[in-house]
């Protein structure tokens, strides 16, 4: 069972740590992770504090006026115990007390845990590990504020180790008692809540993630050999999640004089082997004209593959991959080209985009692309994940399991009709 006071990190490794094992700020920007803005660190300290004062109002409202009369002199130590409202004093005393320590341990406990306090909740403020941008724990809290408590003895203590945010060399405004107890407080408002488990996971991922290499292409009698004979890639239409887009035809101002003399092709043999083109033989008079042979039975059609590919989603629907299409919470007509298939998936939590993917069938898969999406996409094959870099296809296979936001999707062969 954890505790709420432990300081085990989980044993797992450290990522964005530099070659001295040192934590990495680009690392932390790369992520998303922005440092909170001094104007609002301040504005949570001082609700922490308005807090803590609250508390105390019983304390200052009944106990007070009794405590500040006996040390004026205005009534002894005898008739401060026996005055009529000692007892009411005394119970208000120690409701404050009481309400003190739980504060107290409620805010460490938040902050060890959440990174979070009265005020840093109310100003979007959070505190994290500086090494593992997770939460920093209770014991480096419970050193962080001892640090500034003890900063008090000097008078101007506390006004130095608020200066000394100023003078943090990696720049993320990390004060003496923020070294102490290896804490980093960013901004949640401005950039990506590191206690959003999810979301960290994706940007984790995608930090790490490497583009998968191109696939060799496949010789064929369309393909053209040149590199620069390829199809120029054009967009269509720009939808608020993506670019969709189609191949067009290239024109090469170098065909616009003659073609050139195309070599003859001899099978088997290598093209720097060939020689000469055989001679021409001599002309022979027209032979004697043959009946016209039958006419040749047309061939019998290439079959067509018996594997279609299908989109089993968990929510129930089952899609068929039969060309390009966009899956969302609610794609629009508006948003993608004319004639490419829309699927709105039901999404309650709204954790998945308008436009979130697209699908479309190759030979050997199916095409996945991530439309730019909030939540990102993720691809499972054989117990490994990765991300998928947004507007970069993926080749998805059957059986491979592609989670979006909170949805998920099965890649499934299926018999054509």
């Amino acid at each position: 069972m954890t505790t709420i006071w432990e300081i085990d990190e989980d044993d797992h490794e450290i990522e964005g740590l530099d070659d001295n094992g040192r934590p990495d700020p680009a690392y932390a920007a790369s992520l998303g992770l922005t440092r909170a803005p001094m104007m609002r660190r301040a504005a949570a300290f001082a609700v922490d504090i308005v807090a803590f004062w609250i508390v105390q109002l019983p304390l200052l409202l009944f106990a007070m006026p009794l405590i500040v009369l006996y040390l004026t002199g205005g009534v002894s130590l005898y008739g401060l115990i026996y005055h009529p409202r000692f007892v009411l004093a005394a119970i208000m005393a120690g409701v404050s007390v009481v309400l003190l320590i739980a504060l107290g341990i409620a805010q460490l406990v938040a902050h060890g845990r959440r990174g979070t306090s009265i005020g840093k909740a109310f100003f979007g403020v959070r505190s994290v590990n500086i090494a593992t941008l997770e939460r920093p724990g209770f014991w480096r809290i419970v050193l962080r504020l001892i640090v500034f408590v003890a900063s008090g003895i000097v008078v101007v203590g506390p006004l130095l180790m608020v200066l000394s945010s100023f003078w943090d060399p990696a720049g993320r405004r990390r004060g003496w008692h923020d070294y102490a107890g290896g804490v980093w407080l960013v901004d949640i408002k401005r950039g990506l809540n590191p206690y959003d488990e999810k979301r960290m996971r994706i940007a984790r991922k995608a930090v790490r993630v490497e583009t998968a290499p191109e696939r060799e292409a496949r010789i064929s009698l369309a393909t053209p050999s040149g590199e620069s004979e390829r199809g120029e890639y054009r967009p269509v239409a720009r939808v608020s999640s993506g670019v969709l887009g189609m191949a067009r035809a290239t024109t090469d101002p170098r065909r616009d004089g003659p073609a050139p003399e195309q070599a003859s092709v001899v099978l088997g043999v290598p093209g720097g082997l060939r020689g000469a083109p055989p001679a021409q033989p001599a002309p022979q008079p027209p032979a004697p004209s043959a009946p016209a042979p039958a006419a040749a039975q047309p061939q019998a059609p290439a079959p067509v593959p018996a594997v279609a590919y299908e989109l089993e989603i968990d929510s129930g629907q089952r899609v068929r991959v039969g060309g390009l299409i966009v899956l969302g919470r609610a794609p629009r007509a508006e948003d993608v080209p004319q004639g490419v298939s829309r699927v709105a998936i039901p999404d309650d939590t709204r954790s998945i985009s308008k436009t979130h993917l697209s699908a479309r069938p190759l030979d050997d898969g199916v095409e996945i692309v991530d439309l730019d999406s909030t939540n990102g996409c993720e691809i499972e094959r054989a117990g490994q994940t990765r991300a998928i870099p947004p507007r970069t296809p993926i080749r998805a296979i059957p059986g491979d399991v592609v989670r979006f936001g909170d949805r998920s999707l099965v890649i499934i062969a299926a018999p054509t009709d």
